[in-house]
């Protein structure tokens, strides 16, 4: 009877690790999950890189585009300002489209998916 008892407990204490991997497996999935077209097509143009990182988490690559000095005429005046353009990479993973979101000064201003 000691013997069965014995057997028993480590068997259900193999299935308890093997739950807790198996969740531990879950999560990281989960941190490195491909874009979802759903996801995809809720992101609206104009909303911030911030809110776009809290939906989809930290992307797989930033690829630095440019940094140009662009005039803006206001009241008959021109106003200088840098603006900075980033695209950030979210790849497929081979069974999804990659995901390409453009970021100018911390703005969502267009989005793509590609073989």
């Amino acid at each position: 009877m000691a013997r069965r008892f014995s057997l028993l407990h480590r068997f259900s204490r193999g299935i308890v690790a093997l739950g807790i991997l198996g969740i531990c497996c879950d999560i990281m999935v989960a941190e490195t999950a491909s874009v979802d077209s759903r996801v995809f097509g809720l992101l609206a143009l104009g909303i911030s890189a911030e809110e776009v990182q809290q939906r989809l988490g930290p992307p797989d690559k930033i690829v630095p585009q440019s940094k140009q000095i662009r005039g803006t005429m206001y009241r008959g005046q021109v106003a200088l300002h840098e603006v900075e353009r980033v695209v950030w990479f979210y790849s497929g993973e081979g069974r999804l489209m990659d995901t390409f979101l453009t970021i100018e000064n911390g703005v969502l201003i267009a989005k793509d998916k590609r073989r």
